[in-house]
């Protein structure tokens, strides 16, 4: 398989998706894999994917000339027989200017599913059971966690042996933090606590590495602030 050298972004997409402007995409091209549009939605969703939607077609022509020079795509939209309508997949109405032009002249009957077409460099209408390649595109899960925050534990901090990462959750998943952290700017150095003397962050209760801005909170007031890093 040839992939153009921007697309590959382990970090953002799933394995063997690659990013083509801002979507993840499979670009199903086996020649064996030829399929209906109603086959081709199918095989993506079993991967976990949809037919590819909303796409401009300047962003799908680079990508295509340089990869996948003179193949046909099933790119998913298909027309409502009984209201007239274009819809893409996910069920948004197609109202784009860029596709409306392309979907009104369509005037064949049956042609009632959309395709990219390579040597017109477009979108074009076509019998959905025609037998194309096709384009999945990764579906990002709406995350619906509690709390918007997690913690991660990190080697290798200036401040303390280990120190609590905040980071945004990715569907359950802490995202990947930097290999740094540093104090709250009030933070004073060195603080008494317990009796001990601390020139670094310490463990205070709920797992959590805390400094004081106060030198000796057993006797003083102290506010606590967290050490926290940057993901």
């Amino acid at each position: 398989k040839k992939f153009h050298k921007q697309s590959e972004t382990k970090d953002e997409c799933p394995k063997d998706y690659h990013k083509v402007g801002t979507r993840c995409l499979q670009f199903i091209t086996d020649g064996n894999y030829k399929e209906t549009f109603g086959d081709a939605q199918f095989k993506c969703q079993a991967r976990n994917a949809r037919l590819v939607t909303i796409l401009l077609p300047e962003v799908l022509t680079i990508f295509i000339r340089t990869n996948y020079p003179g193949v046909n795509f099933w790119v998913g939209a298909t027309k409502d027989e009984n209201k007239g309508a274009w819809r893409w997949t996910n069920g948004e109405e197609i109202k784009s200017n860029t596709y409306y032009e392309i979907l009104k002249y369509n005037l064949g009957i049956g042609h009632n599913c959309l395709a990219w077409i390579s040597s017109k460099n477009s979108f074009s209408v076509h019998r959905c059971g025609e037998k194309l390649q096709y384009i999945c595109e990764a579906v990002v899960q709406d995350c619906k966690d509690k709390d918007s925050l997690c913690y991660k534990w990190k080697r290798n901090c200036n401040t303390d042996k280990w120190v609590t990462k905040t980071c945004p959750k990715s569907c359950g998943k802490c995202a990947s933090a930097k290999s740094y952290c540093t104090p709250h700017p009030d933070c004073v150095f060195p603080f008494i606590l317990n009796k001990r003397r601390h020139s670094k962050c310490t463990k205070k209760g709920k797992g959590l590495f805390l400094c004081s801005t106060t030198k000796n909170p057993d006797f003083q007031s102290a506010n606590w602030h967290k050490c926290t890093g940057v993901c």
